[in-house]
This record gives structure tokens, sequence and C-alpha cells, in this order.
């Protein structure tokens, strides 16, 4: 996690690692789709979602990417109260309002730009 320079970033990074989930999968995710549990633990439940290929309808525990969401929600994402908000959201507004989902090609641009941030990937 350490070429991740965003809370963002760090949560994308996380959840992709942690819960095994496609690209697709990840953009599906709204803000009510996650639920903490106790103090160490939470869950995910993958919506039914076009693109979301095998992993609709799944209950993905996380543990350590818990304290990330935690951080995400609670100091940056744009709209941490709205159910309906994207869990990995859009943070300016361009085409799109900050709470809206980002596409995968903008989660593939942040994941090549952290891979060249990280020295542990090889450029080849």
């Amino acid at each position: 996690m350490d070429a991740t320079r965003t809370s963002r970033e760090t949560v994308i990074v996380s959840l992709l690692r942690e819960c095994a989930y496609r690209v697709s999968a990840l953009c599906s995710l709204r803000v009510g789709d996650y639920t903490p549990k106790g103090d160490s633990y939470g869950i995910i439940e993958t919506p039914n979602a076009v693109g979301v290929k095998g992993a609709d309808g799944q209950i993905k525990p996380v543990t350590y990417t818990r304290g990330y969401l935690e951080t995400w929600l609670q100091n940056d994402h744009p709209c941490p109260g709205d159910d309906d908000a994207a869990l990995v959201c859009v943070l300016q507004a361009n085409e799109k309002e900050p709470g809206d989902h980002m596409t995968t090609q903008a989660i593939r641009v942040i994941l090549n730009d952290i891979a060249e941030r990280t020295d542990e990937v090889d450029s080849e």
C-alpha cells in the first residue's frame, strides 16, 4: 500500500486484493453494500448488476480492508451517508457528480498509476 497516495486508491487496491473482485464488480459497489460487523471485520454484499460476472449476490467478508474503508468513508468520501452512492466514487465533477460510480477505465488508469509508483513492479 506504500504506492497509494489517497484513501480512495488504498481502498481500490485493498478491495481488489482481499475480495478478488473484477474491476467491473468494484465499480458496481455502493456505500450501502458495506456493513461493519463487530470491531474487527465487515461484509460487502455484491449487488446483482450488469457486468459483475460471477460476483453478483455474493457476500464477501473484509478484515484488513475494513480500516481502509472506514478511513475513506469517514474522512474523504463525498457522500458517506448516501447508501446509493458509489462505494468507490468520482471525487471531482467533470462529466459526473461526486459520489457517482467510476468507470472501469478510470479504475484501470488509477491502478496503472499505482503500478508505475511501485518499485516492486517490473515495467517490462
